[in-house]
Formats: C-alpha cells, sequence, structure tokens
C-alpha cells in the first residue's frame, strides 16, 4: 500500500522513501517554528473549512461536503481534505486545502496522486485546490469570502497523470528493494533523516558546507569523487563568492580585499545607524491593513554614531501593548533617525520590506519611510560577496555565524533568547494572552537583550573590518 505522503517522500527523495519503509529513517523532530507553522497551518484550515460551507457549498443547487474521505486501491490509499459531491449531477469535486499564498510545484502532484486513487471509486469532474489570498487586505473582521481562492487544477491533473502513474509503480518497486543500492541519494545531509545511508562518508568541511552550491555542482564533484573542499579542484569553476570560501578552506587563511572593503565603507555617510527588527508574520492577519503572512514589526534596537570617534547611542523599543504595534514603531524610530546618515542593516531585503509594508499602510509615515530605503548599506553584504573570507565561517555569513569569529567573547550563545525565531513566537504568545504574566517581566528584558546585541554586533563587525582598512 503507498499512501499519498509516502508518494510525496518519494518525489523529495527516493532514498528517504525506502528508509522510511524499511524502518532506517530517524525521526527529526520539528524545531519550535516548524511547529509554529504547523500550528498556523491548521488554523487556515478551520477557516477554509468555514469557507468551504459558507461560500463554496452554496453555490451547488444539491451537493453534501464530505470532509477527509479515504479512498483506496489494492496498491493506494489517499484521503481528501473535502469532496464536494453534486447530487444532481451525480460527479464530485476534490478540493485540497493549502495554507499557502500560491499554488506550488507540488501542489500539482499531490492532487493528481488522489485524482488517481479516488477516481477509482468516484467520478471526479473538478480537481481545486484552496489557498489563502494573497491579495486579501484585512479590514475589520476576517472576510471569509475574500480569505481564500480556489484554482482548478485539472490542466494540472492531465498533463502529470501519466508521469504520476509511472512514479508510483517506480515507488512500489523502490519500496520492495532489500537494499538502496543505486538509488539517488539526497544533497542536504543536515536534513537528511537517514546519513548513514545517503551520505555514510560525511566527512568535516565537505562540499555541501559550501555556501549556495547548486544541485548541478554537487553532483558533478560527487561525480569526480570530490567530497571535501579540501578536494575541489582549482579549475572548478564556481562563484566568486564561493570560490573565496574554498579559497580560504583550502589555504586555512583568511582571505581580505582590503580595497574592495574600503570602497564599500567609504560609501557610507555619518551619522550612522545600525537598526534591525524583530517581527512576527501570522498566516491569517490580525489588524487591518495586513495581507496573510505579512510582518507585523514590534522591536527594534538602534545603535547610532553620530559622527567618527563618537561614543555608540542606543536606542530600543518593544511594544507588548494590545493592538498593532507597527504604527507606533515606525513614530518610535523616525524620532530617532535623522534625515541625513547611512541606515546599517544585516540582509536589507527583511528592514526594506518592513519599511515598504508600513508605508502602504501608514500614509502619513509613506515619503519617511520610502526615503530610508535609499540609505540602506547591507553590511553582510561583504562577506556575501567574499570580500571577508574565513575558515570558520565555513561559508555561511549569518551574523551569527560572523561575530564570534571577528569579536571574540561577544555571540548569541550567552542569551537566554539565542534567536529572532523564539522572540517572535514569544511575542505572539503574549499578544494572545497565552504566556505566563509571572514571566513577562523578565522575558521582556531578555527579548531587549537579544535585539540589543544584533545591532551591538554590527558595530563591532564594523569597527572591526575598519580596523583592518587603516
Amino acid at each position: 500500500m503507498l499512501t499519498k505522503s509516502e508518494f510525496l517522500s518519494y518525489l523529495d527523495s527516493p532514498v528517504h522513501f525506502w528508509a522510511q519503509r524499511n524502518n532506517q529513517a530517524v525521526h527529526i523532530p520539528l524545531s519550535m517554528f516548524e511547529q509554529h507553522l504547523f500550528e498556523q497551518g491548521k488554523e487556515a484550515e478551520i477557516l477554509a473549512k468555514r469557507y468551504m460551507y459558507e461560500v463554496v457549498a452554496p453555490k451547488y443547487e444539491d451537493a453534501e461536503i464530505l470532509w477527509q474521505p479515504k479512498y483506496k486501491t489494492k496498491q493506494f490509499e489517499a484521503i481528501a481534505d473535502a469532496v464536494i459531491y453534486d447530487r444532481r449531477n451525480d460527479v464530485y469535486d476534490v478540493y485540497e486545502i493549502k495554507s499557502s499564498t500560491r499554488v506550488k510545484p507540488e501542489h500539482a502532484y499531490d492532487v493528481t496522486f488522489q485524482a488517481i486513487v479516488a477516481a477509482e471509486s468516484i467520478n471526479i469532474r473538478n480537481v481545486n485546490l484552496v489557498h489563502l489570498n494573497r491579495d486579501y487586505v484585512r479590514q475589520g473582521e476576517i472576510n471569509i469570502n475574500e480569505l481564500f481562492v480556489v484554482v482548478n487544477l485539472n490542466d494540472e491533473v492531465g498533463l502529470r497523470t501519466d508521469e504520476v502513474q509511472i512514479q508510483i509503480q517506480n515507488a512500489l518497486a523502490i519500496a520492495k528493494l532489500p537494499n538502496p543500492t543505486n538509488l539517488e541519494t539526497c544533497l542536504v545531509p543536515r536534513d537528511c533523516p537517514c546519513k548513514s545511508i545517503c551520505h555514510p562518508n560525511l566527512r568535516e568541511g565537505s562540499i555541501f558546507e559550501i555556501n549556495g552550491l547548486r544541485k548541478k555542482k554537487k553532483i558533478e564533484l560527487l561525480a569526480m569523487n570530490v567530497g571535501t573542499i579540501a578536494e575541489v579542484p582549482a579549475d572548478f569553476a564556481l562563484p566568486p563568492g564561493q570560490l573565496r570560501q574554498v579559497q580560504s578552506a583550502q589555504s586555512g587563511a583568511v582571505l581580505i580585499e582590503i580595497e574592495a572593503i574600503r570602497e564599500e565603507l567609504s560609501m557610507l555617510e555619518y551619522p550612522l545607524y545600525f537598526v534591525d527588527y524583530e517581527a512576527f508574520n501570522p498566516a491569517i492577519p490580525y489588524f487591518d491593513g495586513y495581507r496573510p503572512y505579512q510582518y507585523i514589526p514590534f522591536q527594534y534596537s538602534l545603535h547610532i554614531i553620530e559622527e567618527n570617534g563618537s561614543k555608540t547611542e542606543q536606542i530600543e523599543y518593544l511594544d507588548l501593548d494590545a493592538g498593532d504595534p507597527a504604527e507606533r514603531l515606525a513614530n518610535h524610530l523616525l524620532n530617532h533617525i535623522g534625515k541625513s546618515g547611512s541606515l546599517i542593516v544585516w540582509n536589507k531585503s527583511f528592514e526594506m520590506g518592513r519599511h515598504r509594508e508600513m508605508a502602504q499602510m501608514y500614509a502619513e509615515l509613506r515619503d519617511q519611510l520610502l526615503a530610508l530605503n535609499e540609505r540602506v548599506y547591507d553590511l553582510m553584504q561583504l562577506f556575501r560577496k567574499g570580500h571577508y573570507a574565513h575558515p570558520k565561517f565555513k561559508g555561511k555569513y549569518s551574523i551569527k555565524k560572523v561575530l564570534p569569529v571577528l569579536v571574540p567573547g561577544l555571540s548569541y550563545e550567552s542569551l537566554n533568547i539565542p534567536n529572532g525565531a523564539e522572540t517572535m513566537l514569544i511575542w505572539n504568545d503574549i499578544h494572545l494572552g497565552k504566556y505566563p504574566k509571572e514571566r513577562i517581566e523578565g522575558t521582556t528584558v531578555d527579548m531587549l537583550e537579544y535585539c540589543k546585541l544584533d545591532t551591538l554586533a554590527m558595530v563591532r563587525i564594523w569597527e572591526h573590518l575598519n580596523e583592518i582598512i587603516e
């Protein structure tokens, strides 16, 4: 018997599928953030069920909604989210519910498998996907009619049926194999549930540590019997950033392009504003003006250096009050940032994205917020481009990897809240009244300390880079 979830596992990795079927896969527990995403999906499904009753079903003259019906053949099993039986026409319409805001490639295979299995038992007219509407903007109570959209996937199913028929037979054959020899292994050891099968010879400094290495390049290197960065040939074509990582790892040397760093930092204009936001993105919008999964900024830290040689000042803001914190945060921030000077961030797409969203929501702040984006400088780019490559980075350029290498003694490991995911989940629990009241005061201090370190880290890294170029 092959279930839909097993088939999707097979598509992701035949070896993982074989290992799961043969009890040789290690269970990898969900992280705190992954569990949160799972819960978000459940919330969306509850509203989707209401959507089916209130919006979809009334479009039929005489119909019955079947929830999670199970369909079986001799070899396959599939459970649909919802199926509507149109009594008048004696046909069935399948509705698969997803908490995403678009149709993803894997969804087509998902519903095609369902259609193939269910068609043995029922006369299927339509196969549909129900997902969150990315263009929905909340105003007042949730408008269930606009929160979701229905996409007909009949054409996708038609295009993929023959392919999926072949693939499910392949999956059945693989399930019966005595061992996974000659099956294509996965190329992501970090998330692999059966490393002893996929990566039995995995060593420190493997090629999988080359940041952003594409699947094609991984396959090329493995075909050359190259398993570690130390073995990568000097003439192997790689983008500049990856090449610098390989060269640094192979030589054991710190590679610094001083002129490139000097040129980058010379673009900065005083006062310098080192800024970092914390934000939460619920699947179902909490407040007016928000779309599904749009971030709600609730905290920021700001380190300011007015001029060369002046002391650093820190401003911080954390909003735990009721209602939308974003406008309050934006006003507070704009009161402390002048009309000139560089905004220094780590990964500019995040901060700039929040500025654009808040500008769209708060007309009176629009020009000020958009003007901030014209002054943003992304300090991370120096490391992403390979201008500063260190063997201890192991190809990573997150601030948590760079900081302890360049500024020994300063790291996130000693914090009670060590990452942004935990911060956002705590804010959400406080907002929903789920967090123990007696712990909020102490946790507030921890949240402020975490965000403060994000901007202090940028200051110390900037200082380190200035020491080098001087």
